[in-house]
């Protein structure tokens, strides 16, 4: 047989020997291609990926950066800067770097910067090369924290989960700020700040232990990022850390620079230094664990240490906000916002577990941001560019947003996942109920891109009341607002911390008080401020309880809230009719379209009516306790607003008060607000009271010994509520009393004798309540030596400071000993308050020891030579 190609011959070992086609054989499709230029793996791979376009900062001797340099000068002067912003204290120079994957040899730039030999000491880091992973993007660092970081995983529909370590939450405790010859002026110190103090040599050791640390490191992560989105007042930040968790975490949080604005970066404003796997030294002092943030204002600097929780970077900056920012009358804010399609923004402030993010992500609106903010002369803008949500029990039902937002780029913290698929359940709290996904706010379909908006229509405060007694929406006065605001009220309930069986109450000023670095007063100021300018409404949300407290009522519904919060943008509310509430004094709809009229009002909803008076006067006595560590500041130019803010609550509270002075009203005509509560031992009220013709609240609770109220009633012509409960000892109302014609609320319980009388028709008004919408304020503040009348028996009327102010009425006291007040109270042109004056030793400008030295000396003294002491 003969076999075409095949020569007549044999080959070796008897096998027909195989010749080459002289003619081109036909084939149905050329699929060949040009060999790869490529003699080894690593030269494939590096054909692989394309340089990117330059996007390294650089400056010349002024600090501005420079263009049209070359790439290898771009590299080495960028190296510069960051080797700058590693420099030691104790080498003088920052250390050697070199851009690049220390693991990818290949790939690692041969541009080193120029290092200046050391010349106070050598150690093993001077002698070494780091490399510096600059600005990566979020492949790159899913790459490096897959690779290189143990608990990193990609999730089935692309985030990047990933592990916080033993912190899985912010450390308060251990958040410090060097108190300097200027901070020592500026911020709040003492009681209820959260600025706990250290001082400067202390944060040089600490800040030196985190960059030898990161020093001595292969390779670190640099991010050169912005915050706020307002051009004009945009800050430069450095975050510099071991982890590419952190790196891409901070990617997301801050503003992403273009590559043109990377051109003229130029020297950060503030730098963070994250060596949160490294501890700090304990027994270095202010140290109290091996966690340490610390803060530094002067140097603009930020050192972590021991912690790896990222949220401690995302806050540590927001607190520099809060500082930075009113320097440049910037009001900072812990807030969400958003934007109505017709330019109406709102604020929406609450603390966690609010609904915050929840109420400000909303698909009918633009959101600006979901958590900080600044309000300025150009309005408002977010200061970060991403959002960092919760995930407990997230459900795509709930919350399709940030459902939506888990994606590719996403980082996810210590959420838990099935092994082999790769779904997240968000429901499982195996590792922390406090799981959290960051992601660029672009992930938000409806964001508003810039983040910027006009001034805000609407500032909203939420509170989650577990007690149960807060309406579900309340407008507020300006003083109100600002009472709400300093004040910052939430509830925590049983689940959230362990312990708690009950709810208790929570304040945190300004509804961010572990972050802000002025004292609540300042920034409560600049909102009055911007709020009274721009026009602004104030309301109060309850996304709580109601019909009883945690444990008996129920969760008020989303659904409605919404339905509110819907009212609110849209100005319907402002339209709508309102009665006030007892002891807060809010102000609350009657109806609300979409939401149930009876749960409007919470007494309706409560089966126990005294439950839930009780209750309500519980949380009032809450509110006032928190308060007294403001009454001493001025807010705003003048005392006016303070006055007013103070006016908020108007309770009088004395045991065993006896009776008051004939004279107190009769120069107090300007009084608008009194309240008395819970004073056991006081039988009458003095006939002067009618002379307080501005009075337009009066509140008399719990006097089960008062038997009469005085003739004369019928003056207080600007009296729009008149409130009794359990004075069961008031046989009658004063004659006259049916001529209160501005009367609105007129509200009588626990007091059987009067309850008959008005059943008879004895208070009814002779006409229809004219509203009077002239009001007027003046306070009259009486202290006792502790604050709650407990010690003096009597006030003694020289020791008296007759100073400047208004607001309303009010003695302090629960369970103490006061029983008279002074006569000479009202009854000299001009009083508006009264304080007790408190000088240590009699003598507090002069002493030089503590005033117990001096106490000490005096009573050894007394005692030894028999002297006799007297008040």
């Amino acid at each position: 047989m003969e076999t075409k190609g095949i020569e007549n011959g044999v080959g070796r070992n008897g096998l027909a020997k195989i010749q080459t086609q002289d003619k081109e054989v036909e084939v149905c499709h050329d699929d060949s291609a040009t060999p790869v230029k490529a003699k080894t793996i690593d030269e494939l791979h590096s054909l692989q990926k394309k340089k990117s376009t330059p996007n390294t900062p650089l400056y010349k001797d002024n600090n501005v950066f420079a263009n049209n340099v070359s790439e290898v000068e771009r590299q080495k002067q960028q190296l510069q800067s960051i080797s700058a912003s590693l420099a030691s204290l104790t080498r003088e120079t920052g250390p050697k770097l070199v851009k690049g994957d220390p693991a990818s040899k290949h790939e690692t730039s041969k541009v080193a910067h120029h290092h200046v030999t050391p010349t106070i000491s050598v150690s093993d880091s001077a002698l070494k090369f780091t490399h510096v992973l600059y600005n990566l993007s979020p492949a790159e660092l899913y790459e490096q924290a897959i690779k290189y970081e143990k608990g990193s995983f990609i999730t089935s529909t692309g985030a990047l989960a990933t592990l916080s370590g033993a912190k899985t939450g912010r450390s308060p405790k251990d958040k410090r700020v060097v108190k300097d010859e200027t901070t020592e002026d500026e911020l709040w110190w003492g009681k209820g700040s959260p600025n706990i103090e250290m001082d400067e040599e202390t944060f040089m050791v600490n800040r030196e232990r985190a960059v030898d640390y990161l020093n001595s490191l292969d390779k670190v992560f640099v991010n050169d990022q912005f915050l706020n989105w307002d051009p004009e007042h945009k800050i430069k930040v450095r975050i510099i850390s071991a982890r590419a968790y952190h790196s891409l975490f901070m990617h997301n949080m801050c503003i992403r620079p273009t590559p043109e604005e990377l051109e003229d970066f130029g020297t950060p404003d503030f730098t963070i230094y994250n060596a949160g796997k490294f501890p700090c030294n304990r027994y270095t002092h202010y140290m109290t664990s091996s966690t340490s943030i610390d803060l530094n204002l002067a140097r603009r600097e930020m050192v972590i240490l021991g912690t790896q929780y990222a949220g401690e970077m995302k806050k540590g900056l927001f607190s520099v906000m809060h500082y930075l920012m009113p320097k440049r009358q910037i009001l900072s804010l812990h807030s969400g916002c958003n934007m109505g399609k017709g330019g109406d923004v709102a604020l929406f402030f609450g603390l966690s577990g609010t609904g915050k993010t929840t109420l400000s992500t909303d698909h009918n609106r633009y959101l600006i941001g979901d958590d900080e903010h600044c309000w300025s002369e150009n309005g408002v803008s977010n200061i970060e560019g991403g959002c960092y949500a919760k995930c407990i029990d997230l459900s795509g039902e709930k919350e399709p947003d940030i459902w939506n937002a888990i994606k590719f780029g996403t980082v996810l913290e210590n959420v838990v996942f099935d092994e082999h698929t790769r779904e997240v359940d968000y429901m499982d709290k195996s590792v922390t109920e406090n799981t959290r996904a960051a992601y660029p706010i672009e992930y938000i379909p409806n964001a508003k891109i810039p983040c910027v908006g006009p001034h805000p229509k609407n500032v909203i405060l939420l509170a989650c009341d577990a007690f149960g007694v807060l309406p579900p929406v309340s407008k507020l006065s300006l003083a109100q607002t600002m009472y709400h605001f300093i004040s910052g009220y939430t509830a925590l309930v049983a689940g959230t911390e362990d312990g708690i069986k009950e709810p208790q109450a929570t304040f945190s000023a300004c509804f961010g008080a572990a972050f802000i670095m002025l004292h609540p007063t300042k920034y409560a100021a600049m909102l009055a401020e911007k709020m009274q300018k721009h026009g602004a409404t104030g309301w109060l949300v309850n996304t709580g309880w109601s019909g009883g407290s945690y444990g008996s009522g129920n969760r008020i519904k989303l659904a409605y809230t919404r339905r509110i919060i819907d009212a609110i943008h849209s100005g319907s509310l402002l339209e709508a009719n309102y009665k006030k509430t007892e002891v807060f004094g809010l102000e609350i709809p009657t109806e609300i379209e979409g939401v149930p009229s009876e749960i409007l009002d919470p007494v309706n909803t409560w089966p126990d009516r005294k439950a839930y008076e009780e209750t309500l006067l519980k949380l009032g006595g809450l509110f006032k306790k928190n308060f007294e560590g403001f009454v001493n500041y001025k807010i705003g130019q003048d005392s006016k607003l303070t006055e007013e803010i103070l006016a908020a609550d108007g309770i009088i509270e004395c045991p065993r008060l006896i009776t008051l002075p004939d004279g107190i009203f009769e120069r107090l005509s300007l009084l608008r607000s009194l309240s008395i509560e819970n004073c056991n031992a006081l039988t009458s009220l003095p006939t002067g009271l009618r002379q307080a013709t501005a009075l337009e609240r009066l509140s008399i609770m719990y006097c089960p010994n008062l038997a009469s109220l005085p003739d004369g009633l019928q003056n207080l012509s600007a009296l729009k509520g008149l409130t009794f409960l359990e004075c069961e000892n008031i046989k009658s109302l004063p004659e006259g009393i049916q001529q209160l014609s501005a009367l609105q609320h007129l509200s009588i319980r626990a007091c059987p004798d009067l309850e008959k009388r008005c059943d008879r028709g004895y208070c009814k008004p002779d006409r229809t309540p004219q509203p009077d919408p002239q009001v007027h304020r003046l306070l009259l503040s009486v202290w006792s030596r502790d604050g709650k009348c407990e010690s003096w028996y009597r006030f003694v009327e020289p020791s008296m400071h007759i100073g400047e102010g208004c607001g309303v009425w009010r003695a302090y006291s629960r369970s103490g000993s006061l029983k008279n007040l002074p006569q000479a109270a009202g009854t000299e042109d001009g009083i508006k308050e009264l304080k007790a004056t408190f000088s240590a030793c009699l003598g507090a400008a002069f002493i030089m020891l503590h005033p117990t030295k001096y106490a000490a000396m005096l009573a050894e003294k007394m005692q030894k030579h028999g002297a006799t002491d007297g008040f």
